[in-house]
C-alpha cells in the first residue's frame, strides 16, 4: 500500500484580521503580503496523526513563502487559536433515478458535543416507540426504511413489522 503526504488545502475563507497581514523579509527588509490561501507542500505537525487506519491529518504551524523583491523565504507562523468547542459532523448522501432525471442529495448535520447524550436519548425513545419488543441499541433506523417505494430492493417498510 502506497503512503500518501498527509495534508489540507487551506479552506478559501480566511479570519478578516489576517487578510492583507504582511511579513518583512530579513534579507532585504521588503514586506509582501501573506499567501494564506496558496496550497502548502508539507505540513509540520500533527493535529490528529494518522494511526494506520487512514483518518488522521495534518496542518501546518508554520509555512515558507518567497519574497515578492528578492525570492529569499520567508517563515510564516500560522496563528493558533484556542478550541471553545467541539462540533461533530454526520453526512449521508442519497441517489435517485425518477423519469430519467438523476437526483444526488447530500445531507449534513452538526451536532455540538454538549447535545450529544440528550439527542442519544430522544432517539432511543423514537425507536422504542417504534419497535417496544427490541432493544433500541439492537437495530438502525435508516431512512430507507421509513420511506420505501420498493423499487430498489430495500427492506419492508419498518412500520409493517
Amino acid at each position: 500500500m502506497a503512503k500518501t503526504k498527509q495534508y489540507r488545502i487551506p479552506v478559501p475563507i480566511i479570519p478578516e484580521e489576517l487578510i492583507g497581514v504582511t511579513e518583512e523579509c530579513l534579507h532585504c527588509q521588503h514586506w509582501s503580503e501573506i499567501p494564506w490561501l496558496n496550497e502548502l507542500t508539507y505540513p509540520k505537525q500533527a493535529v490528529e496523526p494518522d494511526d494506520g487506519n487512514g483518518k488522521g491529518y495534518w496542518v501546518p504551524v508554520s509555512f515558507d513563502f518567497p519574497c515578492k523583491n528578492c525570492k529569499s523565504i520567508i517563515r510564516v507562523n500560522v496563528p493558533v487559536k484556542k478550541t471553545l468547542s467541539v462540533w461533530t459532523v454526520y453526512g449521508d448522501e442519497s441517489e435517485r433515478r425518477i423519469d430519467n432525471k438523476f437526483f444526488f442529495c447530500i445531507t449534513l448535520i452538526a451536532l455540538h458535543n454538549k447535545r450529544h447524550k440528550n439527542i442519544a436519548r430522544q432517539i432511543s425513545k423514537l425507536k422504542k416507540s417504534i419497535r417496544p419488543n427490541i432493544e433500541p441499541d439492537a437495530w438502525q433506523l435508516h431512512f430507507t426504511e421509513i420511506l420505501n417505494d420498493g423499487k430498489r430492493g430495500a427492506k419492508s417498510s419498518l412500520f409493517l413489522r
